[in-house]
């Protein structure tokens, strides 16, 4: 009787407390298998309707990402844990999930007419992209080691098929395998680092090892030798987020598979696993192993360092603009682990901040890039961006602020998120990395400036043929140019919202 009363109990906490908090999550699961049973009941179809399905697939997907963020947006507002504290509810994940939602959503909708002129006219695309997500949607709200590592496979696996996804191309087949094996080895160091952490504390919860470290039980490791198997199992974990997040010297992956990868998964590389995989590392760092912050935060500063050296100094060299974009993206990695390496809640909020400016750049400049529905050539190479001031003037002058914002050139957005960067780590005791960025931050002004120069100031004798966006794209990158000037002008909304989500998860 006694048992069953506890397995009532269980049931009861279940049903009535931990799936409702879930229900974002729950269906987009179910939404996902929907859209997948859409596909293979209408793909018998002959090859000409390809295009009417992976249309019709993608309008299915966006409206199940679209009713999954008013989901999470009408999340209640409150700080707590479910599924036997292995998922958490509070306002870091519901804002990451939020942006997850919304970077998604604008990297399937701008990828529309790219999949379709390219011919990746197959539902399983929609599928992987909503399956990713979910992935990501459960990673940023992990509060157990072990569901963070089914979490980060879940997303991983569907990475390596999307970056693979144009079996036609050698390329896109190299980066595939390049990601695959690169990322399966990141995520063995993962693996490897948990159990460590499981065998010298007894737990893999993020809340027990916080407890431990933090309620005295620490000095019991360090007497049995516990403490360094914790550090060691630590740092092995962090390596392998920073491998996620193509932090230096981990980056070695990203020039190769976001140039061999097709460019509308590019553009979802490079924008939602950004916010995912940062929030993942506050989790840990912040949420269970705070205690062990001088071990992390030496990681933290070596890979923030390099990773603005590598930034500035091996783009500049670039002619593709994708790996020119790459090499950026890991200078950019590079100044948000340097909040992240502070250790304190202003740290946090300039990480967030940069975050969503970061996201809001690369969302309109892959707007451009991926060229709508209406057809056109795709720029693969800087130069095919010659004379767009002449050929397309207003386009030109949203991706000069574009270009401006990504360099930190006052008083655009970018610029305003940098100088939080820098005033959270002068305040943080990591004024070198504060130097750093400022000194790489002069370099990389460089080749964006270039590209600009190159847009107004060289002609060709054959202009090069320019995507031509359609008026959903165009709004789009006008929304995105209109935030980072909104943001230039006006950032308390942005810094009210990181000031929230900062505390919650310092609290």
């Amino acid at each position: 009787a006694y048992m069953s009363l506890q397995h009532y109990s269980f049931v009861s906490l279940v049903f009535d407390v931990d799936l409702p908090l879930m229900i974002p999550v729950i269906y987009l699961s179910t939404a996902t298998m929907t859209v997948l049973m859409y596909g293979v009941f209408f793909s018998t179809d002959a090859q000409r309707h390809a295009p009417v399905l992976q249309k019709s697939s993608t309008v299915l997907g966006l409206w199940t990402l679209v009713l999954t963020l008013l989901l999470v947006l009408n999340t209640p507002d409150l700080e707590a844990t479910v599924l036997y504290h292995t998922q958490s509810i509070d306002n870091l994940s519901t804002t990451l999930q939020a942006g997850i939602l919304v970077a998604t959503i604008v990297s399937l909708w701008s990828g529309l007419g790219y999949c379709i002129r390219t011919r990746l006219n197959t539902y399983e695309y929609v599928v992987l992209v909503l399956l990713a997500t979910q992935g990501m949607m459960l990673l940023v709200a992990s509060q157990d080691l072990v569901g963070l590592y089914l979490a980060i496979e879940l997303q991983s696996l569907c990475f390596y098929v999307l970056a693979a996804y144009a079996r036609h191309s050698e390329f896109a087949v190299e980066a595939g395998l390049k990601y695959f094996v690169l990322g399966a080895f990141s995520s063995g160091l993962l693996l490897f680092g948990a159990s460590l952490m499981y065998g010298a504390t007894g737990t893999t919860n993020l809340m027990d090892i916080a407890s431990i470290f933090a309620g005295g039980t620490s000095d019991a490791l360090s007497t049995t030798h516990g403490m360094p198997t914790c550090e060691l199992g630590l740092i092995l974990i962090t390596v392998g987020l920073l491998f996620k997040l193509a932090a230096a010297p981990f980056h070695m992956w990203s020039p190769d598979v976001y140039e061999g990868a097709p460019t509308s998964v590019t553009a979802y590389f490079m924008m939602v696993p950004k916010i995912a995989f940062m929030g993942a590392l506050l989790r840990l760092l912040y949420g269970g192993c705070y205690d062990l912050m001088d071990t992390w935060q030496t990681v933290l500063i070596l890979a923030s360092g390099l990773s603005m050296i590598v930034g500035a100094f091996a783009a500049l060299v670039q002619t593709r603009l994708k790996r020119l974009l790459a090499l950026s993206s890991v200078g950019h990695v590079g100044f948000m682990l340097a909040a992240v390496s502070t250790g304190t809640m202003e740290g946090v909020e300039a990480m967030l901040v940069y975050l969503t400016i970061y996201t809001v750049m690369n969302m309109t400049m892959f707007t451009y890039i991926l060229g709508g529905e209406q057809g056109g050539n795709s720029p693969r190479l800087v130069t095919d961006l010659t004379g767009l001031g002449f050929t397309q003037p207003v386009i030109a002058l949203t991706m000069c602020v574009i270009w401006f914002s990504m360099a930190g050139i006052p008083p655009l957005a970018g610029f305003y998120s940098k100088a939080m960067v820098f005033y959270s780590a002068v305040a943080g005791n990591v004024t070198t990395l504060a130097v750093l960025g400022v000194l790489t931050s002069v370099v990389s002004c460089f080749y964006y400036i270039r590209v600009i120069k190159i847009m107004y100031f060289e002609t060709s004798k054959t202009w090069p043929e320019a995507p031509r966006m359609s008026h959903g794209a165009a709004c789009i990158q006008g929304l995105g140019v209109g935030m980072l000037v909104l943001l230039m002008v006006y950032p308390a909304p942005l810094e009210a919202m990181a000031a929230r989500v900062a505390l919650s998860v310092c609290a």
